[in-house]
């Protein structure tokens, strides 16, 4: 969530494209191989405009 909430406070982005961003840092790895499962990224999931 921190990092959701740092991407749109300081890169201006959406809540969704910063969402989409940070799941794909999950896949990808970049918060360690332990969490690249999509049961600790996939249940995450932006709802509003």
């Amino acid at each position: 969530m921190t990092g959701l909430y740092s991407l749109v406070n300081e890169k201006k982005m959406s809540y969704a494209m910063a969402i989409t961003e940070v799941k794909r840092r999950f896949i990808e790895g970049k918060f360690g191989k332990q969490w690249q499962a999509p049961v600790f990224w996939a249940p995450f999931v932006y709802y509003g405009r």
